[in-house]
């Protein structure tokens, strides 16, 4: 997560949740509750988010940020990803 500029803390802070229990979403260990999914959802629709970025600005971002990245990090930020996609989705 260090190189989306933000720690599982900081995550868990901006959502008044856990460290630990960021990180046992973020891993699937436990299910996503619908008060952890409304955090998230806020905190990626303001302050932590998106912002103003076109969904275009977005995908061109991370794709040329991963790009740098050793395999085992970009592992990590699509299983960041695929968890986002879950919320989006629900």
């Amino acid at each position: 997560m260090a190189e989306l500029d933000i720690t599982q803390a900081e995550l868990a802070a901006a959502c008044n949740l856990s460290q630990p229990h960021i990180s046992k979403v973020l891993s699937e260990r436990v299910n996503l509750a619908g008060k952890t999914k409304r955090r998230l959802s806020f905190w990626l629709e303001t302050a932590g988010g998106v912002g103003g970025a076109s969904p275009n600005d977005i995908v061109r971002s991370l794709a040329a940020r991963l790009e740098t990245l050793r395999p085992a990090k970009r592992m990590q930020i699509m299983e960041l990803l695929r968890a986002v996609e879950r919320l989006v989705e629900t």
